[in-house]
């Protein structure tokens, strides 16, 4: 599958394609090793939602 977006600058590129299953499998990873900011934007504007995550960025 190939996804088609506005170009990649420096690139001349203007899609991407996407990995296959194989490929994620065999990608390295590591473990997150610190605690996430989780901003749960339901309920609250998107003025508070953006306080929450400057705090818990600050936070970290």
């Amino acid at each position: 599958m190939l996804i088609v977006i506005g170009g990649l600058p420096g690139t001349g590129k203007t899609t991407l394609a996407l990995p296959n299953r194989q490929q994620v499998v065999d990608r390295e990873y590591e473990p997150w090793e610190r605690e996430r900011v989780v901003v749960d934007t339901a309920g609250q504007s998107p003025r508070q939602s953006l306080a929450l995550l400057l705090r818990g960025l600050a936070s970290g």
